[in-house]
């Protein structure tokens, strides 16, 4: 039975993958519909398990995107594409993916997304133990989330915070300090 369902979902999928090409074989405007059209095929391999051809896809509509100044639906491909190589340990590409996130999700004022950017982000500097670039982030995101009024990932920020102080003996106060305030947040959650 669960493999009857697999194997439909799979056809299904690559039905719509195939409709999906198709449609781009016939489509000739630059636009805002070929951009979004690439990153549903993106989408469509990224739900077959085809890294190469998603990526290729993904690359695709940010350069399409950015040409033809079609930007609000990219700072989510940038971000999949610098938490992609962040998982790889290749630390110079989400570096310049990420930065490219935050500013169209801040031209836009998306704050909810810039901050979701700064969070992931702050953990690049942090693992490369540039740990103000990594604060700096962190502080971003939790600006945001305070304006946004979201209390979840705030606690987040503060845990990662702490995360950076706890490194320095010097520091440990803070370290306190911040994992105070994230289970304050998470007491009051309750």
């Amino acid at each position: 039975m669960v493999f009857c369902r697999w194997l439909i979902s799979g056809r299904s999928q690559q039905k719509r993958l195939d409709s999906l090409l198709a449609a781009k074989a016939n489509y000739t405007k630059e636009d805002s519909g070929k951009v979004m059209l690439l990153i549903d095929i993106a989408r469509e391999y990224r739900k077959l398990k085809m890294t190469a051809e998603r990526f290729k896809y993904a690359q695709a509509a940010i350069d399409l995107g950015e040409k033809s100044r079609v930007l609000s639906p990219l700072p989510p491909i940038y971000n999949q594409f610098g938490l992609y190589y962040e998982g790889r340990s290749d630390f110079e590409k989400p570096i310049a993916h990420e930065t490219r996130a935050i500013e169209i999700a801040e031209s836009f004022g998306n704050k909810k997304d810039a901050a979701g950017y700064s969070l992931n982000f702050g953990t690049v500097y942090q693992t490369l133990a540039n740990y103000p670039r990594a604060l700096a982030l962190y502080q971003k995101a939790a600006n945001y989330y305070i304006e946004t009024g979201n209390t979840d990932d705030l606690a987040n920020c503060y845990i990662n915070m702490g995360g950076v102080y706890i490194d320095f003996s010097q520091q440990t106060e803070k370290a306190l300090d911040f994992f105070a305030r994230a289970l304050k947040i998470y007491q009051n959650m309750a």
